[in-house]
């Protein structure tokens, strides 16, 4: 029993054995593979490097709305190309920390439209994006978006396509309905009174 014991142990440490050397063989060039880190240009007191994030201070704008586009973590003192739906709206300069705001006004069309911002030193992680819904003006219900990005009916949006009824008019229409059919209902009852006399 006992040397059986001893075999299994001495099986599993062989295969244990095996096993490692493959794996410490592949991980090796893996390692030497490691792509370079990116550093900004002209970063000369210390090695700044990019890791870009994109703000807005609101993700559901509407067609001809200011809105206030934040970026950090871009490269020091550069230029950052700011899109949206691929439409150049600004350029902003970042301050020393790789940080800016800009206002911009935002585009037609509406939908679903990507804000970018891409900075000049071009490398990978100098750039970030998000998305934008953007909607038809102030206080119109945005349009539906499909999944291409298009509008989901063939309304154009604008509130025009039909009457809008107020809280005091529905109320209205409401109590004329109700004292219509009260006044039918007591004509009926009255009439078959009469019915009832004759």
């Amino acid at each position: 029993m006992r040397r059986l014991i001893r075999f299994v142990a001495v099986a599993a440490l062989l295969l244990a054995g095996l096993l490692a050397v493959p794996a410490a063989a592949g991980a090796a060039p893996g390692a030497r593979a490691a792509a370079p880190q990116e550093i900004c240009p002209g970063a000369v007191a210390y090695p700044m490097s990019p890791g870009a994030t994109i703000m807005s201070s609101t993700t559901t704008p509407y067609v001809g709305q200011t809105i206030t586009v934040s970026g950090v973590n871009y490269c020091p003192d550069e230029d950052v190309d700011i899109t949206i739906g691929g439409k150049h709206v600004a350029t902003a300069h970042t301050d020393g920390n790789g940080a800016f705001d800009s206002e911009v006004v935002v585009p037609a069309p509406t939908g679903q439209r990507v804000l970018a911002g891409v900075g000049a030193s071009g490398l990978s992680a100098d750039r970030d994006s998000l998305m934008l819904t953007i909607r038809a003006g102030a206080g119109v219900e945005p349009v539906a978006v499909g999944p291409a990005g298009g509008s989901g009916g063939s309304g154009s949006g604008s509130g025009t396509g039909g009457l809008a009824f107020t809280g005091t008019e529905i109320a209205l229409l409401i109590a004329l309905a109700a004292a219509l059919l009260g006044g039918g209902i007591g004509l009926m009852y009255a009439g078959r009174r009469r019915s009832l006399r004759g």
